[in-house]
């Protein structure tokens, strides 16, 4: 099957949600492909993202729910929603959080704030994050903006970026894990954004950016999860293709790798190496003490930018 037979067939299983199960299976030709592609590839040597990780902590036909991409029942009540979602609602300067609204498919969990709006992990970090970028890159008004997403996962923030920014050029969404690819390949279809929102298959992505200008590289809690030869690998690339601005979002607020020994290296020296300096560094709670006490999982928000004078 062709490129073209392919993204045809695919299409087709995607349009019947109903049906979504029958795709969304570990021995799916197209799953059972991306495995053999990413097998050697320099960026995928994982830690914490093992075949036994994922087989405990992902069912594919709900990847939305509480799982490996996005905890959203664990340490988290209905009351860190709503007090999350009041927050929010507060610093969103662009109004995403009317805009944007959810549902709970493939699992995902919603809590319905002020009686009528439903919210869930999933709109609450991408508004901030939007919200960010546009506060330190005046991202809603960049002419046809180019993003990498890198470590994409399922697809959550290329999916809110296409629906959130009107002049946006285009994303590019890559992962090192396969099911990831797999998935980001379902559910961008699954939401329309495929116009503007592209999946770079991880053997793919160094040919594919070659060339391309990329304004921003976003990185959102991946890194962190990440032995230190793979982000060197990720660094290598953004550097070699001068991507001027980097918006890296740890699990915590230091960054650091995840070692296959579970010990963790701070892996700022590389970035200080490829020329990126820090501009913005911030909590995501960062007007309110109270809510990064006790609202939803607290992190901190970096972006760097590409020193051309050094």
């Amino acid at each position: 099957m062709n490129q073209v037979e392919r993204s045809t067939a695919l299409t087709c299983e995607f349009v019947l949600h109903d049906r979504a199960s029958d795709y969304l299976r570990a021995d799916h030709p197209r799953l059972q492909e991306l495995r053999r592609r990413y097998e050697n590839h320099p960026a995928s040597r994982h830690s914490l993202w093992s075949q036994h990780y994922l087989k405990t902590q992902l069912k594919l036909d709900q990847f939305r729910s509480d799982n490996a991409y996005l905890h959203q029942r664990r340490r988290a009540s209905n009351e860190s929603y709503l007090l999350t979602a009041r927050y929010v609602e507060s610093v969103d300067r662009l109004g995403l959080l009317k805009k944007l609204g959810d549902d709970d498919a493939f699992g995902n969990y919603l809590v319905r704030a002020n009686g009528c709006r439903a919210v869930s992990r999933d709109l609450l970090d991408s508004v901030l994050e939007i919200n960010f970028l546009n506060q330190n890159l005046n991202l809603s008004r960049l002419q046809n903006p180019v993003i990498l997403d890198i470590g994409a996962g399922y697809g959550r923030l290329a999916h809110r970026l296409v629906q959130a920014v009107s002049k946006l050029g285009s994303v590019l969404c890559t992962d090192a894990v396969p099911e990831s690819t797999f998935l980001c390949e379902f559910y961008l279809r699954y939401r329309g954004c495929e116009t503007k929102a592209k999946v770079l298959p991880l053997d793919e992505v160094e040919r594919e950016v070659r060339n391309l200008r990329i304004d921003i590289a976003t990185n959102v809690h991946s890194f962190g999860e990440c032995p230190l030869d793979s982000i060197r690998w990720w660094l290598d690339l953004i550097s070699a293709n001068q991507i001027q601005y980097l918006f890296i979002v740890p699990n915590g607020e230091v960054l650091e790798s995840w070692e296959p020994d579970n010990s963790h290296i701070d892996y700022l020296p590389l970035l200080l190496a490829r020329r990126y300096k820090l501009v913005a560094k911030q909590s995501n709670y960062v007007q309110s003490s109270t809510v990064q006490r006790y609202g939803l999982y607290p992190c901190f928000y970096y972006l760097f930018a590409r020193d051309e004078q050094s």
